[in-house]
């Protein structure tokens, strides 16, 4: 048996007449075990197959008696590229979570061969491999050929970032994954950076892909570059002395809005995917400003909304915003004794599977210059970077009573020991942008005229950086933000 032509989706067979005591009726193909074709002659034609794809076929032969011939040698074909919907990961440049060594970079799940391959360390849950497309494509394919190494739980990711991607979209999810080739078919999708994000390994050892294909349109072929319409009809629905809340018409788009951005002046307050939106950790008695621009998945931005402004209620006192006096942040495991209070950003990151990864941030304020109750306590940290694995994650706030730690000195052996009160989480998923936290409970029960705070991540091995006193950019520093009655 042997192939005699392919293309992408069909392979030619032929194959030597058997013989028999009565007579040869035809002949049985088999595409692995599964039957394929049947037929009178020595030669098929097996159609329907997926392109760029490995197939194994054998041949039986049988006579009018329904008598069966044991079947022939195993022929291997490789169906071709489809040509009509190009590999457009083909040769890009590909950043992985890690390699096993040299010779499994990640450039080289990505270079047409089935001889080489990228690999993961090994033993380590999750690992991710992405690919650059270069610019924004129309995807709706994407082929993950594995060696022996796979995913079992994994899912497939797109981002329309510029520079590095840090917003990320799931696509595709498995937890069923058995290896071999992954064929995902998946509606049109605009997108930059296509990612594997690996949670479960199917074996002992890592992921490992001999390729990493994505289908679809080249952006000469078509990428969408049409801006959403405008939101209208902006209006306040709500104020308090530390908020206002929006709401607006939803825009429309070619392809599809995926969120908005509500802007405070010139600055970014909040992104939503709904039609309203809280801004919160305002001052109270101060008129504000407020604008919404529409996105869509290729990362065009509408024109902003016309403006509207909000006077937020409040207290017969302007507020006060404290900056943080002492602030910094401790890691684990090999690195548990070095201090980072001079660092002009702190990490919050979780990592239980390693100590040497987790990393927990610290914040202090002094309140004596406060008089009377407390009505509202905003803690506000501003987001620098977003870690290029982490699409969002949870923050948590914690009230720390030993306020005894000092920038200079404190790491993870030192820190305070108490697990602190919840004071309540918030879900990052912007860089560039205040996260704020309500911790009013927590201020009004400190009477020492000192308040600590410990922020932690609640989702594992997800991460981003936060603008620290030290930072040279004083509009980004952490502050607490006082009302009074």
């Amino acid at each position: 048996m042997a192939v005699t032509g392919k293309t992408s989706s069909s392979v030619s067979l032929s194959w030597n007449a058997s013989t028999d005591n009565v007579g040869v009726t035809g002949y049985e193909i088999y595409n692995g075990s599964a039957p394929a074709a049947s037929v009178t002659g020595t030669n098929a034609t097996i159609s329907g197959l997926s392109a760029n794809t490995a197939y194994t076929f054998t041949v039986k032969a049988k006579d009018a008696a329904g008598n069966i011939s044991g079947a022939s040698n195993a022929v291997t074909a490789t169906t071709n590229n489809d040509t009509s919907s190009p590999n457009l990961a083909l040769n890009k440049t590909a950043v992985a979570s890690s390699s096993e060594a040299s010779g499994f970079e990640p450039a080289k799940a990505f270079d047409g061969s089935l001889a080489t391959r990228w690999a993961s360390a090994e033993g380590v849950d999750p690992q991710w491999i992405y690919v650059d497309l270069g610019a924004v494509k129309n995807i709706n394919r994407i082929q993950l050929n594995w060696e022996a190494a796979y995913a079992k739980s994994y899912k497939i990711q797109v981002s329309v970032d510029n520079g590095t991607p840090t917003n990320w979209t799931d696509v595709f999810s498995t937890t069923t994954g058995n290896g071999s080739i992954d064929d995902i078919a998946i509606s049109d999708r605009n997108a930059r950076y296509v990612r594997m994000y690996g949670t479960a390994r199917g074996t002992s050892y890592g992921y490992s892909l001999y390729e990493f294909e994505v289908y679809g349109t080249d952006s000469t072929g078509g990428s969408d570059t049409e801006t959403p319409t405008v939101p209208t009809n902006l209006a306040v629905t709500n104020t308090t002395s530390s908020s206002v809340t929006l709401s607006w018409g939803a825009a429309t788009d070619n392809v599809g809005v995926t969120g908005y951005d509500v802007y405070e002046g010139a600055t970014l307050a909040a992104t939503v995917t709904d039609t309203t939106a809280t801004v919160s950790g305002l001052n109270a008695n101060t008129t504000y400003t407020f604008t919404v621009k529409a996105k869509d998945a290729a990362g065009n931005v509408s024109a902003a909304s016309k403006e509207i402004s909000a006077t937020t209620s409040g207290d017969t006192v302007n507020p006060v915003k404290l900056t943080a006096i002492e602030d910094s942040f401790v890691r684990g495991g090999t690195y548990a004794g070095d201090q980072y209070g001079s660092q002009n950003t702190m990490t919050v990151k979780l990592r239980a599977s390693n100590a040497s990864y987790d990393r927990a941030g610290y914040l202090k304020f002094d309140t004596t210059s406060l008089s009377g109750s407390v009505s509202s306590a905003i803690l506000k940290i501003y987001v620098t970077n977003i870690h290029s694995n982490t699409s969002s994650y949870t923050v948590e706030a914690r009230g720390i009573n030993n306020d005894a730690w000092s920038e200079t000195s404190i790491n993870a052996t030192n820190q305070p020991t108490e697990a602190g009160t919840a004071l309540g989480t918030v879900t990052v998923s912007q860089k560039g942008a205040y996260v704020s936290f309500d911790v009013t409970s927590f201020v009004n029960s400190q009477s020492d005229g000192v308040v600590s705070f410990r922020i932690v991540g609640l989702d594992e091995d997800m991460g981003a950086d936060y603008a620290t006193k030290e930072h040279s950019d004083t509009a980004i520093r952490p502050v607490l933000i006082i009302n009074g009655d």
